[in-house]
């Protein structure tokens, strides 16, 4: 539970709290959560009542110190996320947490997949161990791929940390494709690039 607490802040400095941006595809947002995605989230209804009894400019304060509304955030995050994604599986805390700060900010699959494809590029052509699906679901044969892969960790200038660096380092360049391809598709999301950037 401490490695999601720590991803969970992590993704929550980088979403920022309340936002209603008319450029934002998602509409009204409370921490990431996109009221279009998800309307039927119990926290809407405390956003709601909130909205009715502060002026505007109170909001995002009153919304921040609504206990029951952060309490609903992260149980969202942690049963929508974290436990779909599997994520206590994951030995290391940079990479579970880099797989659930991409899941949350491009899509819950979109994140594991990242994680696999990068492990399927960095297979030594499946010498090291056997291509995975990334199909977005990390599951026993993923894990698998990724334990074999933290194993040539003891190969001849590689360690631990170099292990983490490289696998990170591929996931970021995924991700930073994913915002190109959304920028080319819609010029107008360019206004969120800078911010994108600074999660990669």
């Amino acid at each position: 539970m401490l490695e999601f607490a720590t991803a969970y802040q992590a993704t929550l400095d980088h979403e920022g709290s309340y936002s209603n941006d008319p450029a934002d595809k998602g509409g009204e947002t409370w921490k990431g959560i996109s009221r279009a995605s998800w309307p039927l989230w119990k926290g809407w209804k405390i956003i709601d009542e909130t909205k009715q009894n502060v002026l505007y400019y109170q909001l995002k304060m009153a919304l921040n110190l609504d206990e029951e509304l952060e309490e609903a955030t992260q149980k969202f995050y942690l049963d929508e996320f974290w436990n779909k994604l599997n994520l206590d599986s994951i030995a290391d805390k940079e990479v579970s947490g880099e797989i659930f700060d991409t899941a949350v900010n491009q899509g819950l699959h979109t994140g594991a997949r990242f994680f696999q494809q990068a492990l399927n590029l960095l297979n030594h052509n499946g010498k090291h161990y056997s291509d995975i699906k990334a199909d977005g679901d990390i599951g026993p044969a993923t894990i698998k791929a990724y334990n074999g892969y933290m194993l040539t960790a003891h190969f001849p200038g590689r360690d631990k940390g170099r292990n983490i660096r490289t696998l990170l380092k591929v996931m970021n360049w995924l991700q930073m494709e994913k915002y190109v391809e959304i920028c080319e598709a819609n010029p107008e999301q360019e206004v969120f690039m800078y911010g994108w950037m600074n999660r990669v």
